[in-house]
């Protein structure tokens, strides 16, 4: 009798400990999952920012326009939420060509940021980048971010 009942009493336990593990595995996943939409949907909508800004900013140098301050507002809040969840959500990826991309992404959102601050500042900017929308290594960064959940989900 008393074997029994320490056999239902490990048994027990070990099934408690089991399902408290699998739910933290399942959890992390799931966090793992919405990190990689998450940054999937920032790199798509800084990049659109970037296109966006880089237009203006070539139409003030080329022709003194002003900046058009909802591009401005839109490009700010992509970069910055882009900023904040890379900071938050990165960690999730070991993948270097994803490091690499997201670096080359975040210095070519500052390097705009940079040139917007100088034009509203000083009404001029010493340097500036065309940026097409949907470029090459911004299609490749999505996709590589695709490969990584690809891997969670199987």
């Amino acid at each position: 009798m008393l074997n029994i009942l320490v056999s239902a009493l490990v048994s027990s336990i070990m099934t408690y400990f089991i399902n408290k593990y699998f739910h933290k595995a399942v959890k992390s996943e799931a966090d793992t999952l919405d990190a990689i939409s998450k940054l999937k949907s920032d790199v798509r909508s800084a990049d659109s920012g970037l296109a966006l800004i880089s237009r203006d900013i070539c139409a003030f140098v080329t022709s003194g326009t002003d900046l058009i301050d909802d591009n401005t507002r839109y490009f700010s809040l992509n970069k910055l939420q882009l900023e904040r969840d890379w900071e938050t959500y990165g960690y999730h990826f070991k993948n270097r060509t994803i490091n690499s991309l997201m670096d080359k992404l975040l210095g070519e959102l500052k390097s705009a940021d940079d040139s917007v601050t100088n034009i509203k500042l000083f009404g001029e900017t010493s340097d500036y980048t065309f940026y097409d929308s949907e470029r090459p290594e911004v299609k490749e960064l999505c996709s590589l971010i695709d490969a990584e959940r690809r891997k969670i989900i199987k």
